[in-house]
């Protein structure tokens, strides 16, 4: 039993232990990882996307029917349905298509305020340059993703 001791200092019992430490943690994250698919939140986000898509035609279609609605109404539930769509691309080019389309909806959503709205008096200037802000936030992400995988592609 003393030869035991000897053969293995404080150090050697301390490194054992850490590796048995490393081993059962690493045993307890896979085994947690099986209990909950990634699926899971891949389903939920689809299923957020599914009802948000049908609140932006739910508003859509009761703007066409009733006129003392605020076409205001559509547009959060058009930006809602834009970002489900992002949270749910994986791939890079699912995400570059999806940061186009925010650029392309936040253009024409400031089209609709600036040549529509304000130019009818139903809307203020300060909604035109809200409008304005959204597109160079769009605009923004995008060349920033770009930029991010441009990065990316060209690390050795």
């Amino acid at each position: 039993m003393k030869s035991l001791t000897h053969r293995f200092n404080g150090q050697t019992v301390c490194a054992a232990c850490l590796g048995a430490l490393v081993v059962l943690c690493a045993n307890c994250i896979s085994s947690a990882e099986k209990e909950m698919p990634p699926s899971t939140i891949d389903d939920l986000l689809r299923k957020r996307l599914v009802v948000l898509e049908e609140y932006e035609r739910a508003i859509k279609d009761r703007i066409r029917v009733d006129p003392q609605m605020s076409p205001f109404a559509v547009h959060p539930a058009t930006v809602a349905v834009v970002n489900a769509r992002l949270d749910l691309a994986k791939s890079r080019e699912d995400r570059l298509k999806v940061l186009q389309e925010m650029v392309g909806s936040a253009r024409e959503w400031e089209r609709f305020v600036v040549e529509g709205l304000i130019k009818s008096g139903n809307a203020g200037k300060w909604e035109g340059l809200k409008a304005e802000a959204e597109v160079l936030e769009a605009q923004i992400a995008l060349e920033r993703f770009k930029a991010t995988v441009k990065q990316s592609t060209s690390r050795p």
